[in-house]
């Protein structure tokens, strides 16, 4: 044909170029029962009133606080419906960003080992957990499917969310108020993990924003003490600065920063006891403090930053030795015994477990003479093998325990603080799968604190073996609430993982939200919880849909479309030229009694080329042969079905047809050639035709 079009060429005349062969349509199997989406939505409230917050309030990134309580209760996961009558404006083109890990670097967080951000668009459906069609359309959001590699982060709790991206996480014109996705949570600032609770496959993610916002500045809060008291003594102030009314600050050279709204607020430290406040210096625009109460009122302005700095003084040192016992999570009372001259000398303290400090009372020690004595601290009987003497310090110098004693110098008057500790919780978390084996995992938060927590998975080996789950959770950990969460294993186009038991052995726990959420306390009667979550996997129907269709009568792709009743969806290519027989990338996983049907987009020939298509189901009673579209219903969990679609042509037809239309013009050229004098040029083309002609005919 190349050279029949440069004859004509030469010839003067003009060869239409056939027109491109548009892109061939590209072959997919998705299963709706193993495609996990997530919907981001972004809202522009008129002010922080309107911002309802997280389940655990955050004070760091924030500067303003949320004037509504949150909707939920610990566990619970974000809802649209509940979203929708904050009253705050859909924000569309707002951007959200998936990362693998988070990090705080600025006054918001961001994520690690981003992806692309997605925007948010003017309309999205809205979902529900299966991710279903669930009433109208959602405003200002956009919903992603997450790939194979999310999914398995998700499992992990490995996969962040942030609002924006890294380089810009705000939308322009705006201040940051809350985010809050999946199960709404325990992860204060702009980033929160996403996972999905058992049977969910899809989540929403919020992110509130506030028009204006007006401007920020910082408020820097800083402690010192008068001398080294051997311990970090936390300060306590009640302030508007934070959103729970109290903040804390730890020891001499303690600091917390707050980056708030430019308007006025107040900060009052809560001297411990014996303490005094020896005084207050605050640097700012517009800041007065009375050295007295220490009371300060700070109106910030923007892009200002305040910083107060308040100097505590500890009590006095008396005469002697004084023994203080000291405890940064327990509470309890312990004997003191003193031997040395003149003694023993036998002290009793109760210490209350906050981090502070009390002084041991008994026998008189003011009037020690000057030598080595050794202290020896007792405690409590019912738990004594769990206490430990962490270290202890005399006058501002560190001195080694041995045991649960130490030997000190007393002088003129010596102080000496016994830093005790007591062994801390723990919490075992296992996964047993029955049916299966896969990855699952777990996250553990602290109840009331906004902050990242922990996480661990684990992937089972046999059928009902457990399998003890592991992560960056701490060995030892504090006594008192938290929420640990299963992360189901993600279903798959074979069947879905049901969470059917989740309890601990030990410790205290009750159950906070459908899909699994446990809230333990561990304490001194119960410091160990050992938590056990089984799945029972549930097969479910299978179909495979096969193509075949014979190449040398088809022109172009031959194209099945595969819709099913629960959102599966299809399609089976097989290219022009492709023996084939053509299938699905996958087998389709749908829930038992739903229906699919397959439909023919293409057939492949030129018009009047097909023949007949039938269609056989196997297993199917009778077996008898359909026509399309097909539509086949799915009864037997765990079976797979095979759909057969077998065209057949009017062989060669397409081709001939097209043959003629291509070359029927040019039957009468070479005559015309050869009489108009270019006899060469029309011997080729004649000759030409006839050589297409015969090889056409074999």
């Amino acid at each position: 044909m190349q050279l029949v079009s440069a004859l004509l060429l030469a010839a003067g005349v003009t060869v239409v170029a056939s027109p491109a062969r548009a892109e061939e349509p590209e072959p997919f199997a998705r299963s709706a029962l193993a495609t996990y989406q997530v919907t981001f939505a972004a809202r522009a409230c008129g002010s922080y009133a309107d911002v309802a917050a997280n389940t655990v309030r955050d004070d760091t990134e924030s500067p303003g606080s949320p004037g509504k309580a949150s909707p939920y209760r610990a566990g619970e996961p974000v809802d649209a419906q509940v979203e929708e009558r904050a009253g705050c404006q859909p924000l569309p083109g707002a951007k959200f960003t998936l990362g693998g890990g988070r990090e705080k670097k600025g006054p918001l967080s961001s994520v690690t080992s981003p992806g692309e951000p997605v925007t948010t668009v003017d309309s999205t459906p809205r979902l529900d957990a299966a991710g279903r069609p669930a009433g109208g359309p959602l405003i200002g959001a956009v919903t992603v499917t997450l790939t194979a590699e999310q999914l398995l982060q998700s499992v992990k709790r490995q996969l962040w969310v942030q609002g924006g991206t890294p380089q810009q996480p705000l939308p322009s014109g705006h201040s940051f108020g809350v985010l809050r996705c999946s199960t709404d949570g325990h992860t204060g600032g702009n980033t929160q993990w996403l996972g999905f609770a058992a049977g969910a496959r899809h989540a929403y993610c919020y992110a509130y924003y506030v028009r204006g916002g007006g401007a920020t500045g910082n408020v820097v809060v800083r402690t010192r003490t008068t001398r080294p008291v051997g311990y970090a003594q936390p300060f306590a102030f009640t302030s508007t600065l934070s959103q729970a009314g109290r903040f804390t600050v730890a020891g001499d050279g303690g600091e917390v920063t707050f980056t708030r709204t430019a308007k006025a607020y107040t900060l009052t430290p809560q001297l411990p006891s014996g303490w005094r406040l020896a005084d207050v210096t605050c640097g700012g625009r517009k800041v007065t403090a009375d050295k007295a109460t220490g009371r300060t009122d700070i109106t910030l302005s923007g892009e200002e930053t305040a910083t107060c700095v308040y100097t505590f003084e500890p009590p006095a040192t008396p005469a002697g030795l004084s023994v203080l016992l000291q405890a940064d999570a327990v509470g309890a009372a312990f004997d003191v015994r003193v031997e040395g001259s003149g003694g023993p000398y036998q002290l009793r303290g109760t210490v209350p477990g906050d981090g502070s400090a009390v002084r041991a009372a008994g026998d008189d020690l003011t009037a020690l003479t000057t030598g080595s004595y050794t202290v020896t601290v007792a405690p409590p009987a019912a738990d004594a093998d769990l206490w430990s003497l962490a270290g202890a310090t005399c006058n501002g110098v560190p001195a080694a325990p041995t045991g649960l004693g130490v030997s000190v110098t007393v002088g003129a008057a010596t102080e000496c603080v016994l830093r005790l500790t007591r062994r801390q919780g723990s919490i075992g978390l296992r996964l047993i799968t029955e049916a299966g084996v896969a990855p699952g995992g777990f996250s553990v938060a602290p109840a009331g604190a906004a902050v990242a927590g922990w996480a661990l998975t684990a992937t089972t080996t046999g059928h009902g073996a457990p399998v003890q789950a592991k992560g960056d959770l701490p060995d030892g950990v504090a006594f008192g609430s938290y929420v640990i969460t299963p992360l189901p294993p993600p279903a798959t186009p074979a069947g879905d993982w049901k969470l059917t038991g989740f309890a601990c052995e030990t410790g205290r726990g009750s159950p906070i939200a459908d899909g699994g959420p446990l809230r333990i306390e561990l304490s001194a009667g119960t410091p160990d919880a050992r938590c056990t979550a089984t799945y029972q996997f549930t097969a479910v129907p299978r179909l495979q849909v096969v193509l075949i269709a014979d190449p040398t009568a088809r022109s172009s792709p031959a194209v099945l479309d595969v819709t099913c009743t629960d959102g599966s969806a299809g399609r089976v290519v097989l290219g022009p030229s492709e023996e084939g027989p053509g299938e699905l990338p996958d087998a389709l996983g749908v829930p038992a009694k739903a229906s699919c049907t397959v439909t023919q987009g293409s057939t492949g020939a030129e018009p009047g080329g097909l023949r007949n298509a039938s269609a056989v189901l196997e297993p199917a009673k009778g077996n008898a042969p359909m026509a399309l579209p097909a539509t086949v219903s799915l009864d037997e969990p765990g079976e797979r079905y095979t759909l057969t679609i077998t065209n057949t042509y009017a062989r060669g037809l397409g081709d001939e047809s097209r043959q003629a239309g291509m070359l029927g013009p040019f039957k009468l050229l070479p005559v015309a050639l050869i009489g108009s004098g270019m006899i060469g040029i029309g011997v080729v083309i004649l000759l030409v035709l006839v050589v297409r002609r015969r090889g056409e005919q074999y």
